[in-house]
Parts: C-alpha cells; sequence; structure tokens
C-alpha cells in the first residue's frame, strides 16, 4: 500500500534500504509531531496494509482500516483486492510514523509480520 506517489514495490524497495541499511536516519525521517505520536502509540496496536497477492507483505502499513481498504482497491491490478491485518503487534515493532492528508503511514519491518512468526500479532488475511 503506498501513501505517497508511486509504485509500492519501488516505494518498499527504498524504505527496505533505508531502514535497514541507515538506522541512524529513522528519527530524521519524521517530523516532529510524528515522532511524538510514534512514541505515544499503545503498547499494542492494530494495523492494515490494502494491495494484492503479490505485494502485501511489504513496509507501509496505517492504523485506519478504511483508508487500507481504498487503497486495496485503487491499487489491486488483478481485481482481487486484499486486506492485512495484524491485531496486536507491539508498537516496538513500528518503526517510523509518518501522516499525510489526515492518514497514518506506520513504517514496519515486514520480517516482524509473518505467519511464520506469528509471536508479532495475529496476522489475518481478507479479500474485499
Amino acid at each position: 500500500m503506498s501513501y505517497f506517489d508511486g509504485d509500492i514495490t519501488t516505494r518498499d524497495q527504498v524504505l527496505g534500504d533505508l531502514f535497514s541499511h541507515h538506522v541512524h536516519f529513522r528519527a530524521n525521517f519524521m517530523t516532529t509531531e510524528e515522532n511524538n505520536k510514534l512514541s505515544c502509540l499503545p503498547d499494542l496496536v492494530d494495523i492494515f496494509r490494502g494491495g494484492q497477492q503479490k505485494n502485501i507483505a511489504g513496509w507501509s502499513w496505517t492504523l485506519e482500516r478504511e483508508y487500507a481498504e481504498h487503497c486495496a482497491r485503487a491499487g489491486a491490478t488483478d481485481n482481487r483486492p486484499l486486506l492485512a491485518v495484524v491485531s496486536a503487534l507491539p508498537s516496538s515493532a513500528v518503526l517510523a510514523y509518518l501522516e499525510k492528508d489526515g492518514f497514518s503511514e506506520l513504517i514496519v519491518d515486514p520480517l516482524a509480520i509473518t505467519i511464520e512468526t506469528g509471536d508479532h500479532g495475529k496476522v489475518a488475511f481478507e479479500r474485499l
């Protein structure tokens, strides 16, 4: 799910490079207000990602289900939009909090959210 202009695959690659290889820049990636919102997240959060099967895993998530559903429908070139829902994810897994047009974008390492390592929240998928 891409919250800014650009292809989701390209965006996820850039985010992966930034957050994996340039850890010291994470705080600079956010505004002061976004840093504050990140630090004020509850211990456990429910997050959402919309897309299609080939790109349902990725770095970019949101707190707003409706926005993720919109992104899933808008970006599903296969006409089979998919919604990923992670319940009770520890907020410590959230690497950054961004805002655009009133919607949140959470940067979460996709390796923290896998079915195989389900100890990081409950993962569910829904066809829209």
